[in-house]
């Protein structure tokens, strides 16, 4: 997508538009990495390592441009689709030990000692129709009970 700024077209996903350093950008993918590697061990079981998925589920939301919807990002990041939606739906890996690691990394972080907050908020819009990608019935907080609708979870 492309905008007009005093004349000049530019990418909206051009990184530099954004302010980000050639060398902060070079590191990006090395940094998801180091990231992902933190957490990998809580979506292991005894008898299967479904960590895999996690990180083409993170990798992929983040480099998608659109259609982030279980179906794509299996396609982007060469998995199998339903094996992405297992993971995300069904798959029996601890969200408590997860929500323990962010826990331990936000006390760990001195720039959110004091002062700052770290909103993690779940919204959801009701749907119809065939043609919204990964809508289906589900618990809707706005209109308060299970309906035909799109999720989605928003850090800030």
């Amino acid at each position: 997508m492309d905008t007009s700024i005093e004349g000049k077209t530019q990418n909206i996903f051009d990184p530099l538009k954004w302010g980000l350093p050639l060398d902060t950008i070079n590191q990006l993918g090395k940094r998801l990495k180091n990231f992902w590697e933190r957490f990998n061990c809580f979506f292991k079981t005894k008898t299967c390592d479904n960590s895999s998925y996690g990180y083409h589920y993170m990798s992929c939301l983040l480099r998608m441009k659109d259609k982030r919807n279980y179906t794509s990002i299996g396609r982007e990041g060469g998995v199998n689709k339903q094996n992405m939606q297992h993971f995300m739906s069904n798959s029996p890996w601890d969200s408590q030990k997860v929500y323990k690691q962010i826990q331990q990394e936000i006390k760990e972080t001195p720039g959110l000692s004091q002062g700052g907050v770290l909103l993690l908020d779940e919204s959801a819009d009701a749907k119809s129709g065939s043609k919204s990608a990964g809508a289906g019935r589900q618990y809707n907080g706005r209109l308060g009970k299970i309906d035909m609708s799109q999720v989605g979870v928003f850090l800030a």
